[in-house]
């Protein structure tokens, strides 16, 4: 056989090899689906919050468009038509993450032991500031991630735009395997309304540490949380506390549109 003829099938063979690989192992951050997990939907019950002037708890630390009782807002917020290109998603953030070892967790389940990236949206109230592994540590299913430092930046009083911050780790989850207990959501006047067996979890907790981000006062500074932005092949799902609970017990004396939206999805 001619030599150029033999050299051009080998050449031929290797190609379609080489796109064989490519198409059976897609590049690392290629396909998969984006889950966008709101704070504010996340269990807030143990959460304690800090101002320079009040210590709000739990579904207390839920900031929004609900701070001007725009009751149309609440609706379209609460019902998730809010777009995604708002300063915060879905019109609500958790605020309040002040204070050291003050901490936050986003919880979870995955279908499989799956490959994830993900990118937290964040925004600040009092200036901007650099959060690295010495004064924000960030877990994935209790294990201390080693991520890059970004800076989180805003203005010196009010909250600013928020942004979303990729964290450069790629983190394994874990198959949502059931774990033979029962999780529960009971109305205000304890009836359960919702009942399904408790899976395995994965988790995402930020920790915050000693910093100077408030300048001039004995306490740590945090960001305001609006969601986290999970990407992985796996399917992804989360007990949402905003339409199961939050959206029926916070603030009900003021807020009437949410009192009569709340658990729709739950119980409509």
């Amino acid at each position: 056989m001619n030599k150029k003829i033999l050299r051009l099938i080998c050449l031929i063979i290797v190609t379609m090899l080489a796109l064989s690989v490519l198409t059976a192992c897609p590049p690392e951050g290629g396909k998969g689906t984006l889950y966008i997990i709101e704070a504010e939907s996340m269990d807030l019950t143990e959460f304690q919050g800090l101002a320079q002037s009040g210590s709000p708890k739990g579904a207390d630390c839920i900031l929004g468009v609900n701070k001007n009782n725009d009751n149309k807002a609440c609706v379209e917020s609460l019902n998730k038509k809010t777009a995604d290109n708002k300063a915060y998603n879905d019109g609500y953030f958790l605020g309040f993450f002040n204070g050291v070892n003050n901490n936050f967790t986003f919880t979870f389940e995955s279908d499989a032991n799956a490959k994830a990236t993900f990118s937290l949206r964040l925004g600040s109230e009092f200036g901007s500031n650099e959060f690295n592994k010495n004064n924000l540590t960030i877990k994935v299913n209790g294990t201390a991630i080693d991520y890059k430092a970004f800076k989180v930046s805003g203005p010196a009083k009010d909250w600013g735009a928020f942004k979303d911050y990729a964290i450069n780790v790629e983190i394994d989850l874990r198959k949502n395997d059931p774990t033979g207990k029962n999780f529960e959501i009971k109305d205000g006047e304890g009836t359960v309304k919702i009942s399904k067996p408790i899976l395995v979890q994965n988790t995402i907790e930020i920790i915050l540490g000693d910093n100077k981000y408030w300048g001039g006062t004995s306490y740590a500074g945090g960001f305001g949380i609006d969601c986290l932005k999970l990407t992985t092949t796996a399917k992804v799902t989360w007990d949402d506390y905003w339409v199961g609970g939050w959206a029926y017990d916070w603030d009900t004396d003021k807020d009437t549109a949410m009192l009569l939206v709340g658990n729709k999805d739950l119980i409509g």
